[in-house]
């Protein structure tokens, strides 16, 4: 748990703001981008119903935490979440019909070529809840000041996404 530069426990403050304010329900369909050992991940499963987390990663040795440590001592694993390996921002193993009501990305597009990551974007478009799904991307000042100026609330809107404001939240730690 060490490993990941933040106390563990803050992915139960970062689950409770992103359930509020996105008025997360055990039938909402959550997609995490770069879910890594599950420190947020954990709480969506838990309160989601089976089969309605989802998540990408690309790096195993997370992937294995997960799989042989995490999920089985938290007793998840009958709740099915759907975590896929890759990085390629290809969300079509998730199923083609899939609509999120959250999709949640963590810090990762500071770590992706900034082409890769509006070509994700673009591809979640279609797989976002029409005006009522939501996604929350920590650090996007970051990201969207590598284009400089207004220009990433340009690309965002030329996808049929819309900037609704910056927020921060304090954590209990």
């Amino acid at each position: 748990h060490s490993n990941y530069g933040e106390p563990w426990a803050g992915g139960r403050d970062v689950f409770e703001f992103l359930a509020q304010s996105s008025h997360l329900k055990p039938d909402s369909i959550v997609l995490e981008i770069g879910c890594g050992t599950l420190r947020v991940g954990l709480h969506f499963i838990r309160y989601l119903n089976p089969g309605h987390f989802h998540c990408l990663e690309r790096d195993e040795l997370s992937l294995m935490a997960a799989f042989r440590y995490e999920l089985p001592s938290q007793g998840l694993l009958h709740k099915r979440p759907l975590i896929v390996k890759g990085d390629s921002m290809d969300f079509s193993r998730f199923g083609s019909n899939v609509v999120y009501d959250l999709i949640y990305a963590s810090a990762v597009f500071l770590h992706m070529p900034g082409n890769l990551v509006w070509v994700g974007l673009e591809r979640l478009t279609n797989k976002l809840k029409p005006y009522d799904g939501r996604i929350f991307v920590s650090h996007n000042i970051k990201f969207c000041s590598r284009l400089g100026g207004d220009e990433c609330t340009k690309r965002l809107t030329n996808l049929g996404l819309e900037y609704v404001r910056k927020h921060t939240h304090d954590s209990l730690l």
